[in-house]
């Protein structure tokens, strides 16, 4: 499979008819999570649907339910992760202002305020996270991307640093597949990625990315 074994495949844009990437996503992070088990490698993955409706900002949202998989995948690290990330959070806070926070406030509102920090901040210490973790393996999977355009290019931005930030490492082995169903609207924010569309090249995708023709079919039928 060319996505997970390929450098030229080591960060993938895959876009396709809005109906049938969920289903293209989900089967992809199935085949992850089994991979993972026998590399030990730690497998990332996020729908950016879930972040409709929710009262923080799809960046917020992202980089929490990335940091809960971390933390999860690490264990017994996971608290000094956390710690870390809070306290790097705080001190960013400490530069600016600390005059909303209270000596009366709950620890829970206290953490909550601490979370409110612009999204830069929260992509870098995202960043620093994945840092401490050492992962030596990686994977990021992110669908449905193009649902943050229409609220918040800066996302979008941030994601591609993030992707092109990791793809520079040289302590984790990274991989990366963004869905969407729209390819032109994003092409100036991920057009520098390798990009399949669906629509277009089934017949090559089934070599790089594992989905099954039964999802193909559904997808360009």
């Amino acid at each position: 499979m060319k996505w997970e074994s390929d450098e030229k495949f080591q960060a993938l844009w895959l876009s396709g008819p809005r109906d049938g990437m969920k289903g293209v996503t989900s089967q992809v992070v199935h085949y992850a999570k089994e991979k993972a088990i026998w590399s030990n490698g730690c497998v990332l993955y996020f729908f950016c649907a879930t972040a409709r409706g929710a009262r923080s900002s799809i960046a917020t949202v992202f980089a929490h339910t990335l940091l809960s998989q971390i933390v999860s995948f690490s264990g017994v690290g996971g608290q000094a992760i956390t710690t870390a990330f809070l306290t790097s959070l705080l001190e960013r806070h400490i530069h600016r202002s600390l005059s909303d926070f209270r000596k009366d406030d709950t620890l829970d509102a206290t953490v909550e305020k601490i979370l409110d920090v612009p999204d830069e901040d929260l992509h870098a210490t995202f960043l620093e996270a994945i840092a401490i973790a050492k992962l030596e393996d990686l994977s990021l999977i992110i669908d449905g991307i193009s649902i943050a355009t229409s609220k918040d290019d800066a996302f979008v931005r941030n994601v591609s640093f993030l992707v092109d930030h990791m793809m520079d490492a040289r302590t984790t082995r990274f991989k990366a597949l963004l869905t969407s169903p729209q390819h032109t609207e994003l092409s100036g924010l991920l057009g520098h990625l390798p990009s399949i569309e669906l629509d277009k090249e089934r017949n090559g995708c089934a070599s790089i990315i594992p989905v099954s023709e039964q999802v193909l079919t559904r997808l360009v039928s």
